[in-house]
């Protein structure tokens, strides 16, 4: 049977769309019975990802099968077979690319991730990077099935790439510094930081920044070529915090009164539950000008910061009470003003 290309692709087209996606149906629910039974959570969600491409897969097999029935110009077939291989090839890419968002949602939350948790926040960031891989390794393959050398694109776009590079050097750098931020792991994903005088807790590490979410609920964006080099001040893996303060006592106070105050909020400390017992320290550390100046060091046993304001409040107004029930006052800063009148001679 010899039919007008025109209409065979007409009636081939919708008619192997159709098939394609009939016989993904059975097939997909085969492999959900199949891996139901498995422990690994992902199997499932690789099979609805598989839905679509395994839809167009079969139908470039099905039209690819029918094309034997139809009789056309031989230049229409071979057009016809490259665009039969080349829909195959972006299939499988497509599953790839769907596969790898498959693991960037559920890898995080799996019992790998929790017990590596340091190769959690490098989930996004290889998911981007296998994306861009599965994307680039695809279009060469399909221009590879429409007969193309791509031997010789790859040198002409190795010779141009050098050109990209010199002008994209920034861009490239904030790349790679990303890639040594994943590595090296200095912070991940939900860590509170301080770099440049900023503190905020990590949003995303992306591929050219870095995304900080500030106490105003501001996001501040830092470019990772930068950042990979730059201090970091991680307050994520803390175990405690450290409260410190000092306090100065008016002049003319008693080095009895100052005794008992030093030991007065010494008690007070060792008195709090969460504070750190091994280390509380708390000494007369200078004779200022306006004041007996005293030093208070101690350890809070907490990671939450709202647990340690709250602590650290209650520790302040202690250290008020003791100096009160002391008998003393604190210091205040002092000016003395001098005035000295200037005779005139006598002058009316």
């Amino acid at each position: 049977m010899r039919l007008h290309w025109p209409l065979a692709l007409v009636v081939l087209v919708p008619l192997a769309g159709a098939a394609g996606w009939l016989l993904a149906w059975p097939i997909q629910r085969l492999l959900t019975r199949i891996v139901r039974g498995a422990d690994v959570g992902l199997d499932d969600l690789l099979v609805a990802a598989a839905k679509r491409p395994l839809a167009l897969l079969l139908a470039a097999g099905v039209s690819r099968a029918a094309l034997e029935w139809i009789r056309t110009e031989k230049a229409i077939q071979r057009v016809a077979v490259d665009v039969q291989g080349a829909a195959a090839i972006v299939a499988l890419f497509w599953f790839l690319w769907r596969a790898i968002g498959v693991a960037r949602t559920a890898l995080p939350a799996s019992g790998w991730a929790a017990q590596r948790p340091a190769f959690r926040s490098l989930i996004p960031l290889a998911a981007r990077l296998g994306r861009i891989l599965v994307l680039v390794t695809g279009v060469l393959a399909v221009l590879a099935s429409f007969g193309y050398e791509v031997a010789t694109l790859l040198a002409g776009l190795g010779i141009g790439g050098i050109a990209i590079a010199f002008a994209a050097q920034k861009t490239l750098e904030h790349f790679f510094g990303s890639v040594a931020i994943g590595i090296d792991q200095p912070f991940r994903v939900g860590d509170t930081i301080v770099v440049d005088g900023i503190e905020g807790e990590v949003e995303a590490i992306g591929l050219r920044s870095t995304r900080l979410r500030t106490a105003d609920r501001t996001v501040v964006s830092l470019p990772n070529g930068r950042l990979a080099d730059m201090r970091t001040e991680n307050l994520g893996p803390r175990d405690r915090f450290r409260f410190r303060t000092r306090f100065g006592l008016a002049h003319g106070t008693p080095a009895a009164t100052v005794t008992r105050v030093r030991d007065a909020v010494e008690a007070r400390l060792r008195a709090e539950p969460l504070v750190w017992a091994d280390l509380v320290s708390v000494r007369v550390v200078a004779l200022a000008e306006a004041s007996i100046d005293l030093e208070v060091v101690c350890w809070v046993r907490t990671t939450d910061n709202e647990v340690f304001k709250r602590v650290r409040e209650g520790l302040l107004l202690g250290i008020l009470r003791c100096v009160e029930g002391a008998g003393s006052t604190l210091a205040f800063p002092r000016q003395s003003v001098a005035l000295h009148r200037i005779d005139d001679g006598g002058a009316p």
